[in-house]
């Protein structure tokens, strides 16, 4: 998305050079396509602009995923480097017999274990959220530039 807005801009860019050499052209009809023009430049410098922050947004959101899976990768293995397993987000003790000693021992580290497991989960959910946030202005600012084409008048022609 963001390789898109800077194509974006720079056919934005060159549509302004195209109206720069159109300044010696005079009356109504010149007028007009020059208003037409900055309007369509200004929806154009919007598009880009929404795009490069859709880009954003998913770039943080992908990079927080990674952060979040390698958490998770740690978490795990902690719990199980002390004889614990994670099973759907929860540490737990594992089947099977212990002396009284190991499971007191085990049960005593579950509350540390289980906290690395919900920082991860924590982080994804807040990473969820932002790009949920973003999302949402996005679609309300595509909307927008999308009903100011569609209401925009035709071409004189």
């Amino acid at each position: 998305m963001r390789r898109e807005s800077a194509r974006l801009l720079e056919r934005g860019h060159t549509l302004a050079r195209a109206a720069d050499e159109l300044r010696p052209w005079q009356g109504g009809a010149a007028d007009g396509l020059r208003e037409r023009l900055r309007h369509q430049l200004r929806a154009l410098d919007d598009a880009a602009r929404a795009l490069d922050e859709a880009g954003a947004a998913l770039q943080r959101y992908a990079t927080d995923l990674a952060e979040a899976h390698e958490l998770a990768r740690r978490a795990t293995q902690g719990a199980r480097a002390a004889g614990l397993e994670v099973v759907d987000g929860r540490v737990v003790e594992p089947w099977g017999p212990a002396s009284s000693e190991e499971a007191q021992r085990r049960r005593a580290l579950i509350p540390e274990s289980q906290a690395r497991v919900d920082r991860a989960a924590s982080l994804i959910g807040r990473s969820r959220a932002r790009l949920r946030r973003s999302c949402d202005a996005l679609t309300d600012a595509f909307a927008g530039q999308s009903r100011a084409l569609r209401d925009a008048p035709p071409p004189q022609g």
